[in-house]
Parts: C-alpha cells; structure tokens; sequence
C-alpha cells in the first residue's frame, strides 16, 4: 500500500500541516490534525493548498522520514506549523481509549 507523507499550507496565513494518508489522492485529502481542522475551519479550507509530497511504498521508509522531518523542523513547538504530536505516519493521534473524560 502507498503511503502518502505530504505538506500542506494555508495560503493566506501561511500555517504548514505535515502529515500523511494512504488514500488515493493526497491532493485533495485535506489533513486531520485537530489543531489544522480548526484553524482551516476559521480561515477557510479553500486557502488549503499541498505544496509537497512523498511517496513511499515501505512503512518503516515512511515512519523513519517522518519522525525525522518531524524532528529536523520541530514541527510540535514552530510557530509556522499545526502539528500537535510528531508525525510518525502510522497513528491517527494519542490514544484516549478507555480514559476517562472529565467536563473539561
């Protein structure tokens, strides 16, 4: 199975989305990042654009390039992007199965 790693840009504020999908056209895939869902919901997915892609048919070539981009560009605590936890391109976000929920 193809695994997409792409990055994606708001092309009024700039905002970068790093992230990955193994559906069939990573173009039009907008990203699922909470913190990118909701800035693009205030801001308008129209604006959403991909400015790069990478291709890889391996899991363990696609998870190695993607804590490592993740790394390299301190995606997490930028400024310039969305990015909440590091890529790895295998989960979906932190694991809150079977952890309770307060009001909050």
């Amino acid at each position: 199975m193809t695994i997409y790693l792409y990055i994606k840009q708001h092309s009024i504020t700039k905002l970068r989305y790093f992230g990955f999908t193994k559906q069939k056209s990573p173009t039009t895939y907008k990203g699922s990042g909470k913190y990118w869902k909701s800035h693009c919901k205030i801001h308008g997915w129209e604006y959403v654009e991909t400015i790069k892609i990478f291709i890889f048919e391996d899991q363990k070539e696609a998870t190695s390039f993607a804590l490592m981009f993740s790394e390299y560009y301190d995606i997490v605590n930028s400024k310039v992007w969305a990015n909440l936890i590091p890529e790895d391109a295998i989960s979906k976000g932190p694991d809150v199965t079977g952890r309770k929920h307060t009001q909050e």
